[in-house]
């Protein structure tokens, strides 16, 4: 039972990361934007490189830029999934949003409850991506 806990524990701290990551790649901040067209180090490395902007090597990036890239993905995949969509939305407001989970759920006009229930749902479906992914690399 305590491995299960700690690995819901380390889903919400990538989770969490990957929220940390989001936010300064949306913000105009250095991080890396998910559509890479907008960030300011993007625009950087475009004109420094006489138009071409090419994104640094998934090996040479942090261990935390890999794993909000990870998540990043995964929401991805959630989102291309018709009856996940609606979780991976409540996922990225949950933890990259701002305000109260009132505000939140409102937000996406739904209750309180269905906002907790779409949290469970979309967690544990990514948490059950990373463990899978994870026994595939062992």
């Amino acid at each position: 039972m305590g491995d299960k806990i700690g690995f819901f524990q380390h889903v919400e701290a990538r989770l969490e990361n990957w929220a940390k990551w989001w936010v300064r790649a949306n913000d105009g901040g250095l991080g890396w934007s998910p559509n890479q067209t907008d960030t300011l180090l993007h625009r950087l490395m475009k004109q420094a490189s006489g138009g071409y902007a090419h994104r640094d090597s998934y090996a040479e990036m942090s261990e935390e830029a890999r794993d909000a890239v990870e998540v990043e993905s995964l929401l991805l995949e959630m989102e291309k999934i018709e009856e996940m969509r609606r979780n991976a939305a409540v996922v990225r407001v949950r933890f990259a949003g701002t305000g109260t989970i009132e505000e939140k759920a409102i937000e996406l006009g739904i209750s309180r409850q269905r906002f907790h229930e779409r949290l469970m749902q979309g967690s544990i479906w990514i948490a059950s991506a990373m463990r899978h992914d994870f026994k595939n690399r062992t």
